[in-house]
């Protein structure tokens, strides 16, 4: 490939994101630490993207929450979470640090209404393999030539900085049929920045903008067997805007629920249908989906170098497990009623 270095330097980088976000609660929302009925939660993700275009990106991820009782009703989260994501074949790796602390507010006695605040913290480092890089003054007779020197004055391999990240949600249930969740977060709060280069002719002004999400998931059960899971995602990240919707079917195999199967579609807009699936047995959940492009990215199919039949897309896989520790049933109980 042929890499420009003054337009590496002006590249504005934005954060990762999930298509499964609902899946991925400590890179939605820190409030969402802990937020669960059980009392653990640790999963594993892998998302593997265009591939087909010869340029992949790789996140591998891990992320374990806990919750505590507070008083009788109110619990606190703490929560920690470690990436690795890998840009273009791994040319760029990143390597995420995060732990995270939230409160569990009860506002009634009903326990139908909670407030939940977060806060989220942790360490961030990026870096450059040079050797993976193709310069054009390192072409020559059309062909490239290692030997040949780049003509760039090329940055340091690695940097790292602090982050942080806060968050609010609300949780309200009408009844043991139908429960409705919505927060907002701010991430970035610090704006550190992102470059490779100390000291050039051009300014070092690459700083990682803030990020602002607004998320909301409902559970409604239609009957004993089938619930409905509609879910939106809005992002905004300088001039970037993600914005996600769509819904997903449950079906239960068994009168206890204890294994449910799912379905869903999502629209990632100007840019992807998303297939969803997933089945929950007893205390883990595997979630699967793939997002086919719908954007000018397929566009991409006309290089030499990709295959005519490849789908530019990225497939995702979440598995979580859920277990109680502390305490053999919930200590959570809602009152049905009929009012807000």
């Amino acid at each position: 490939m042929v890499f420009l270095l003054p337009v590496f330097l002006n590249l504005h980088a934005q954060d990762i994101h999930f298509s499964q976000f609902y899946g991925s609660p400590l890179t939605l929302n820190p409030a969402l630490t802990g937020l669960f009925r059980q009392d653990v939660r640790a999963a594993v993700i892998y998302r593997n993207q265009w591939k087909q275009a010869n340029s992949a990106f790789v996140t591998k991820a891990f992320a374990g929450d806990v919750n505590f009782i507070v008083g009788t009703k109110d619990k606190i989260g703490v929560g920690i979470f470690v990436m690795n994501d890998k840009v273009g074949d791994g040319i760029i790796s990143n390597n995420t640090a995060l732990i995270s602390l939230a409160y569990h507010k009860v506002l009634d006695p009903a326990n139908r209404h909670k407030v939940s605040v977060g806060m989220q913290t942790g360490y961030v480092q990026k870096s450059i393999d040079y050797s993976s890089l193709f310069f054009g003054s390192q072409i020559s007779s059309y062909q490239y030539d290692p030997n040949l020197s780049s003509g760039e004055p090329l940055g340091r391999t690695n940097f790292g900085y602090l982050n942080l990240n806060l968050g609010g949600v609300y949780t309200f249930k009408l009844s043991n049929d139908i429960d409705f969740q919505s927060g907002v977060s701010f991430s970035n709060l610090v704006k550190p920045k992102e470059s490779f280069v100390r000291s050039l002719a051009i300014p070092d002004i690459n700083k990682l903008s803030h990020r602002f999400t607004w998320s909301g998931t409902m559970r409604y059960q239609l009957t004993s067997k089938v619930s409905l899971l509609p879910g939106f995602l809005f992002m905004r990240q300088s001039k970037a805007i993600d914005f996600n919707i769509g819904s997903a079917v449950g079906y239960s195999l068994n009168t206890d629920k204890s294994t449910i199967i799912r379905a869903g579609l999502w629209y990632r807009a100007a840019d992807a249908v998303i297939i969803s699936s997933g089945i929950r047995f007893k205390n883990y959940d595997l979630g699967l989906s793939y997002d086919f492009t719908s954007s000018k990215l397929n566009e991409i199919k006309k290089s030499p170098t990709v295959n005519d039949h490849a789908r530019i897309g990225a497939f995702e896989v979440i598995l979580t497990y859920y277990g109680f520790l502390k305490r053999p049933v919930p200590a959570e109980m809602t009152i049905p009623c009929r009012f807000f």
